[in-house]
Order: structure tokens, then C-alpha cells, then sequence
């Protein structure tokens, strides 16, 4: 999980991810689906090889509507093996 702290409201913040491969065969992360149209994977598709750690990103914008508030949005990176669900979670105030 990454916490960005507070986040002015309508603004753009990044939350960088290590994402090890630990299997003896290269992995395509084609993408990510979120919980909201607010997070966007930047540098997809990416493929990592074998044992190999490479940094994902990820941007959110959170809607000015909730301002003040806390927010915990979560994005599933979609893998080219079968392979445990990987999620990935950001938390911050607006």
C-alpha cells in the first residue's frame, strides 16, 4: 500500500510500485483495473523477466466532490499467466 498523504483536490499525484517476477518465466502486466476511472497505469504494457523487480506507476487524480475526505482506491494488474490476483492499493486525503 501507498499512503500520498493529502492531495489537493483535482491534482494528480503518483504512486510508484516494486513489482518482482518470481518465476523462471517473463510476465506481461498488460494493465490495471481500478475501482474508478481516478487511477491510471502509466508504461503498460511491461514485461518483467524472470526474478527480475521493476517499478510500476501509477497516477490518481481524486474527484474534487470529495474534498476533505479520506479515499482508498485499489487496482488489479491484469497478468499474461495465470497467476494470483495482484492488487494494488493507494490511500490518501483530498
Amino acid at each position: 500500500m501507498v499512503d500520498l498523504g493529502a492531495i489537493p483536490a483535482g491534482q494528480t499525484a503518483r504512486a510508484d510500485f516494486a513489482i518482482k517476477n518470481l518465476t523462471r518465466n517473463s510476465v506481461t502486466v498488460y494493465g490495471a483495473k481500478a475501482d474508478c476511472g481516478c487511477v491510471t497505469p502509466i508504461g503498460l504494457p511491461m514485461t518483467i523477466g524472470p526474478f527480475v523487480e521493476e517499478s510500476l506507476q501509477l497516477n490518481i487524480t481524486p474527484s474534487k466532490s470529495i474534498r476533505g475526505q479520506s479515499f482508498l482506491q485499489q487496482a488489479s494488474l491484469l497478468l499474461s499467466v495465470d497467476h494470483p490476483q495482484v492488487i494494488l492499493t493507494i490511500q490518501g486525503t483530498v
